[in-house]
Protein backbone atom coordinates (compact mmCIF):
# COMPACT_ATOMS: atom_id res chain seq x y z
CA UNK A 1 0.00 0.00 0.00
CA UNK A 2 3.04 2.43 1.01
CA UNK A 3 4.44 1.60 -2.61
CA UNK A 4 1.76 2.13 -4.27
CA UNK A 5 0.93 5.41 -2.67
CA UNK A 6 4.40 6.41 -3.15
CA UNK A 7 4.21 5.34 -6.64
CA UNK A 8 1.17 6.52 -8.00
CA UNK A 9 0.07 9.16 -5.42
CA UNK A 10 -2.02 8.94 -2.61
CA UNK A 11 -6.13 8.59 -3.62
CA UNK A 12 -8.63 5.86 -3.46
CA UNK A 13 -7.89 4.75 -6.91
CA UNK A 14 -4.13 4.06 -5.70
CA UNK A 15 -5.27 2.27 -2.39
CA UNK A 16 -7.65 -0.02 -4.39
CA UNK A 17 -5.21 -1.09 -6.85
CA UNK A 18 -3.82 -3.11 -4.06
CA UNK A 19 -6.04 -5.31 -3.06
CA UNK A 20 -7.71 -5.86 -6.47
CA UNK A 21 -3.84 -6.94 -7.50
CA UNK A 22 -3.81 -9.45 -4.79
CA UNK A 23 -7.63 -10.70 -5.50
CA UNK A 24 -5.76 -11.39 -9.33
CA UNK A 25 -2.62 -12.75 -8.17
CA UNK A 26 -4.70 -15.43 -5.30
CA UNK A 27 -6.69 -16.83 -8.23
CA UNK A 28 -4.17 -17.25 -10.81
CA UNK A 29 -1.77 -19.34 -8.14
CA UNK A 30 -4.57 -21.33 -6.87
CA UNK A 31 -4.72 -21.78 -11.14
CA UNK A 32 -1.19 -22.96 -11.48
CA UNK A 33 -0.58 -25.06 -8.24
CA UNK A 34 -3.30 -26.60 -9.00
CA UNK A 35 -2.58 -27.18 -12.44
CA UNK A 36 1.08 -28.44 -11.72
CA UNK A 37 -0.46 -30.99 -9.28
CA UNK A 38 -3.45 -32.56 -11.09
CA UNK A 39 -4.04 -31.07 -14.19
CA UNK A 40 -5.68 -28.17 -16.64
CA UNK A 41 -9.19 -29.55 -15.70
CA UNK A 42 -8.88 -30.16 -11.85
CA UNK A 43 -7.26 -26.56 -12.15
CA UNK A 44 -10.36 -24.84 -13.68
CA UNK A 45 -12.53 -26.42 -11.52
CA UNK A 46 -10.95 -25.14 -8.63
CA UNK A 47 -10.87 -21.74 -9.66
CA UNK A 48 -14.09 -21.42 -10.72
CA UNK A 49 -15.42 -22.45 -7.26
CA UNK A 50 -13.18 -19.95 -5.80
CA UNK A 51 -13.95 -17.33 -7.97
CA UNK A 52 -18.10 -18.41 -6.76
CA UNK A 53 -16.94 -17.89 -2.78
CA UNK A 54 -18.77 -14.54 -1.89
CA UNK A 55 -15.88 -14.06 1.02
CA UNK A 56 -13.46 -13.66 -1.34
CA UNK A 57 -14.35 -10.09 -2.38
CA UNK A 58 -16.23 -9.48 0.88
CA UNK A 59 -12.54 -9.31 2.28
CA UNK A 60 -10.55 -9.12 -0.82
CA UNK A 61 -11.89 -5.55 -1.96
CA UNK A 62 -11.05 -3.96 1.01
CA UNK A 63 -8.00 -3.30 2.79
CA UNK A 64 -7.21 -6.75 4.91
CA UNK A 65 -5.04 -9.01 5.22
CA UNK A 66 -7.12 -12.30 3.99
CA UNK A 67 -6.30 -12.44 0.43
CA UNK A 68 -2.43 -11.36 0.28
CA UNK A 69 -2.03 -13.86 2.97
CA UNK A 70 -3.64 -16.87 0.96
CA UNK A 71 -1.73 -15.96 -1.97
CA UNK A 72 2.10 -16.00 -0.33
CA UNK A 73 -0.02 -19.35 1.37
CA UNK A 74 -0.11 -20.65 -2.07
CA UNK A 75 2.69 -19.74 -2.95
CA UNK A 76 4.19 -21.63 -0.32
CA UNK A 77 2.21 -24.40 -1.18
CA UNK A 78 3.90 -24.38 -4.68
CA UNK A 79 7.53 -24.37 -3.35
CA UNK A 80 6.55 -26.69 -0.81
CA UNK A 81 5.80 -29.38 -3.57
CA UNK A 82 8.54 -28.67 -5.40
CA UNK A 83 10.51 -29.42 -2.32
CA UNK A 84 8.54 -32.26 -2.15
CA UNK A 85 9.45 -33.52 -6.00
CA UNK A 86 13.23 -32.96 -4.70
CA UNK A 87 12.74 -35.55 -2.17
CA UNK A 88 13.59 -32.49 0.34
CA UNK A 89 17.15 -31.94 -1.21
CA UNK A 90 16.20 -28.09 -2.92
CA UNK A 91 17.58 -25.44 -0.41
CA UNK A 92 16.28 -22.95 -2.92
CA UNK A 93 12.57 -24.73 -2.48
CA UNK A 94 12.97 -24.55 1.14
CA UNK A 95 14.27 -21.39 1.70
CA UNK A 96 11.30 -20.13 -1.03
CA UNK A 97 9.08 -22.32 1.24
CA UNK A 98 10.04 -21.08 4.42
CA UNK A 99 9.61 -17.35 2.98
CA UNK A 100 6.69 -17.71 1.68
CA UNK A 101 4.95 -18.87 4.47
CA UNK A 102 6.49 -16.90 6.66
CA UNK A 103 4.91 -13.76 4.92
CA UNK A 104 1.79 -15.62 5.25
CA UNK A 105 2.06 -15.67 8.23
CA UNK A 106 2.71 -12.26 8.92
CA UNK A 107 0.14 -11.20 6.63
CA UNK A 108 -2.57 -11.83 9.14
CA UNK A 109 -2.80 -13.20 12.06
CA UNK A 110 -4.97 -15.93 11.22
CA UNK A 111 -2.11 -17.99 9.68
CA UNK A 112 0.13 -17.88 12.78
CA UNK A 113 -1.94 -21.42 12.45
CA UNK A 114 0.73 -22.32 9.68
CA UNK A 115 2.94 -23.37 12.86
CA UNK A 116 1.18 -26.34 14.38
CA UNK A 117 0.11 -27.48 11.11
CA UNK A 118 3.95 -27.63 10.04
CA UNK A 119 4.46 -29.66 12.93
CA UNK A 120 1.70 -31.98 12.48
CA UNK A 121 2.71 -32.79 8.77
CA UNK A 122 6.36 -33.24 10.34
CA UNK A 123 4.58 -36.30 12.80
CA UNK A 124 2.73 -37.76 10.06
CA UNK A 125 5.46 -37.73 7.46
CA UNK A 126 8.42 -38.20 10.34
CA UNK A 127 9.28 -41.51 7.82
CA UNK A 128 9.99 -39.99 4.47
CA UNK A 129 11.67 -36.65 6.11
CA UNK A 130 14.05 -38.25 8.33
CA UNK A 131 15.24 -40.07 5.68
CA UNK A 132 15.40 -37.36 3.15
CA UNK A 133 15.03 -33.92 4.19
CA UNK A 134 18.56 -32.66 4.26
CA UNK A 135 20.17 -30.49 7.62
CA UNK A 136 20.74 -27.50 4.74
CA UNK A 137 17.29 -27.52 3.47
CA UNK A 138 15.68 -27.65 6.79
CA UNK A 139 17.96 -24.61 8.00
CA UNK A 140 17.25 -22.48 4.58
CA UNK A 141 13.54 -23.20 5.74
CA UNK A 142 13.67 -21.81 8.73
CA UNK A 143 15.95 -19.08 8.12
CA UNK A 144 13.00 -18.59 5.08
CA UNK A 145 10.08 -18.57 7.38
CA UNK A 146 12.03 -16.58 10.24
CA UNK A 147 12.87 -13.44 8.16
CA UNK A 148 9.61 -12.09 7.56
CA UNK A 149 8.36 -13.58 10.84
CA UNK A 150 11.01 -11.24 12.57
CA UNK A 151 10.57 -7.83 10.43
CA UNK A 152 6.90 -7.96 11.57
CA UNK A 153 7.49 -8.34 14.99
CA UNK A 154 9.92 -5.64 15.13
CA UNK A 155 7.38 -3.55 13.00
CA UNK A 156 4.10 -4.37 14.87
CA UNK A 157 4.58 -4.78 18.05
CA UNK A 158 5.68 -2.21 20.99
CA UNK A 159 6.75 -1.99 24.71
CA UNK A 160 3.16 -2.89 25.92
CA UNK A 161 2.53 -5.67 23.65
CA UNK A 162 2.69 -9.09 25.90
CA UNK A 163 2.86 -12.87 23.57
CA UNK A 164 0.02 -13.84 26.09
CA UNK A 165 -1.86 -11.20 25.40
CA UNK A 166 -1.98 -11.90 21.52
CA UNK A 167 -2.25 -15.49 21.96
CA UNK A 168 -5.29 -14.92 24.25
CA UNK A 169 -6.84 -12.40 21.07
CA UNK A 170 -6.22 -14.82 18.92
CA UNK A 171 -7.98 -17.58 20.70
CA UNK A 172 -10.76 -15.76 21.66
CA UNK A 173 -10.90 -12.75 19.45
CA UNK A 174 -14.26 -11.25 20.50
CA UNK A 175 -13.75 -11.71 24.17
CA UNK A 176 -16.51 -14.24 25.09
CA UNK A 177 -16.47 -15.47 28.48
CA UNK A 178 -18.44 -18.67 30.17
CA UNK A 179 -21.63 -19.49 28.68
CA UNK A 180 -21.24 -16.86 26.23
CA UNK A 181 -17.96 -18.54 24.86
CA UNK A 182 -19.87 -22.03 24.05
CA UNK A 183 -23.23 -20.03 22.68
CA UNK A 184 -21.28 -18.64 20.27
CA UNK A 185 -19.62 -21.99 19.19
CA UNK A 186 -23.03 -23.21 19.00
CA UNK A 187 -24.71 -20.25 17.14
CA UNK A 188 -21.29 -20.49 14.22
CA UNK A 189 -22.14 -24.40 14.33
CA UNK A 190 -25.62 -23.78 13.48
CA UNK A 191 -24.99 -21.09 10.75
CA UNK A 192 -22.93 -24.15 8.24
CA UNK A 193 -26.32 -25.38 7.52
CA UNK A 194 -28.59 -22.17 8.01
CA UNK A 195 -27.04 -19.53 6.31
CA UNK A 196 -25.67 -19.63 2.32
CA UNK A 197 -22.26 -18.97 2.57
CA UNK A 198 -20.95 -21.00 5.51
CA UNK A 199 -23.17 -23.98 3.93
CA UNK A 200 -21.85 -22.88 0.67
CA UNK A 201 -18.10 -23.47 2.56
CA UNK A 202 -18.62 -26.81 4.19
CA UNK A 203 -20.30 -28.13 0.75
CA UNK A 204 -16.71 -27.65 -0.79
CA UNK A 205 -14.74 -28.40 2.26
CA UNK A 206 -16.56 -31.75 3.60
CA UNK A 207 -15.86 -33.24 -0.09
CA UNK A 208 -12.17 -32.57 0.32
CA UNK A 209 -11.80 -33.74 2.96
CA UNK A 210 -13.60 -37.31 2.51
CA UNK A 211 -10.92 -37.67 -1.14
CA UNK A 212 -7.68 -36.87 1.26
CA UNK A 213 -9.24 -39.42 3.67
CA UNK A 214 -9.72 -41.66 0.44
CA UNK A 215 -6.05 -40.70 -1.56
CA UNK A 216 -4.45 -40.68 1.75
CA UNK A 217 -1.27 -42.49 0.31
CA UNK A 218 -0.73 -40.61 -3.23
CA UNK A 219 -1.66 -37.20 -0.98
CA UNK A 220 1.19 -34.67 -1.75
CA UNK A 221 2.52 -33.05 1.39
CA UNK A 222 1.55 -29.65 0.14
CA UNK A 223 -1.59 -31.08 -0.12
CA UNK A 224 -1.93 -32.51 3.35
CA UNK A 225 -0.34 -29.26 4.98
CA UNK A 226 -2.99 -27.16 3.25
CA UNK A 227 -5.80 -29.44 4.24
CA UNK A 228 -4.79 -29.70 8.08
CA UNK A 229 -3.88 -25.89 8.35
CA UNK A 230 -7.91 -25.56 6.92
CA UNK A 231 -9.17 -27.71 9.47
CA UNK A 232 -7.41 -25.57 12.02
CA UNK A 233 -9.00 -22.42 10.37
CA UNK A 234 -12.28 -24.18 10.81
CA UNK A 235 -11.99 -24.54 14.14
Amino acid sequence: MALSFATFGTSVLTARIVPAMYLVLFVLAAYFLVRRQYGVVPASIAVSLIATFPLLYGNGKSELGEVPALFWFVLGLGSLYALEKSNYKSVRAAVLTGLFLGLSFAAKFTFMLIVPAVAIVLVLRFKTLRAELTPKALGAGIIGFLLPVLLWLFLQFGPGDSLATTLSFFANPYGYGGEALGAGILANLVRFVTETTPFYFLAIFAPWVVSVLLRRRSVTTSELFALIFSVFVVL
